[in-house]
């Protein structure tokens, strides 16, 4: 299970479910009702009293454009372990901003009202991890690939609703730029799901897949790959068809795993500051005088 923490240390901490009030949220759980499904069943709306029809309804179709736009963008090979139910709990518990599980999605109702901006990010975000768990099973994904996926997503979806950058992704951004060729060599070298418990160690790992995402898409191999995120649908796809990482990864992008990530490490070695940022979703962003850590 992933779980959102508040922005002030990253938009999505996975291993903080239990501070953040899930065991909570599973016993009120038991005094809930379905308010709404949509007209094709896809999405399912759970919640309490507080959360009437008109909301549930509105929260439903948020769920499903942000679903929908993360399908398109992933270009899955194979899109019908997508299309199951999805059921979505809408919680009332303080803190909740996002969990991440197979079929189903839970939500915090007061960030959804809070924030529309960050919490559209949250949407993608999260619905990418979903997406990747119904295509394989979670173990095969490298925390820091899923979590890369699932930033670069959540900052695009929020780029073509029309939102500009927010103080999180310059706080994202600054971090970045700053990152050295261990931190680098240290999450790449973890082939694991990640959910650690120490949250500035997930924050790392949350931060350098997206910083990897974005070389893969800008820089890797010279020109970079344009169609990234779609590739590395491809390479979770070989996964589940019991390709182990890297040899996936050589098949859809070409490349050797070892020589991407002696060439990333070298990246983070001969850069730093805003010329890391030159080409990728951040550039200009670490700068901005106005900007302060969320």
């Amino acid at each position: 299970m992933r779980c959102s923490k508040p922005v002030a240390a990253a938009l999505t901490v996975l291993a903080l479910a239990s501070t953040l009030g899930c065991q909570p949220v599973a016993r009120a759980e038991g005094r809930m009702r379905q308010i709404y499904e949509t007209p094709d069943g896809r999405i399912r709306i759970v919640g309490r009293a507080e959360l009437g029809t008109g909301e549930a309804e509105a929260i439903a179709g948020r769920v499903q454009a942000a679903y929908d736009w993360v399908a398109r963008t992933q270009a899955w090979p194979d899109a019908a372990p997508l299309s199951a139910p999805l059921q979505v709990t809408v919680a009332e518990t303080p803190g909740v901003l996002g969990v991440a599980m197979k079929d189903r999605f839970k939500v915090g109702l007061a960030y959804l009202r809070s924030d529309p901006v960050l919490s559209a990010g949250t949407l993608a975000h999260e619905l990418t991890h979903i997406q990747d768990r119904r295509e394989v099973r979670p173990s095969g994904v490298p925390g820091f690939i899923a979590e890369g996926r699932g930033l670069t997503d959540g900052f695009m979806y929020r780029r073509s609703l029309g939102y500009p950058p927010q103080p999180y992704d310059r706080s994202l951004a600054r971090a970045i730029a700053g990152y050295t060729a261990a931190d680098a060599a240290a999450v790449l070298d973890d082939l694991s799901p990640g959910d650690l418990a120490d949250p500035a160690a997930n924050r790392r790992l949350e931060f350098i897949g997206a910083w990897f995402v974005e070389f893969l898409r800008t820089r890797c191999g010279g020109a970079g790959f344009v169609d990234v995120q779609p590739r590395l649908a491809r390479v979770i796809t070989e996964m589940r068809g019991g390709a182990d990482f890297g040899a996936a990864f050589k098949d859809v992008f070409g490349l050797d795993w070892d020589a991407t990530r002696t060439a990333f490490v070298a990246e983070a070695r001969q850069t730093r500051g805003a010329e890391r940022l030159k080409g990728t979703i951040w550039q200009g962003l670490a700068e901005a005088p106005h900007s302060k850590t969320p």
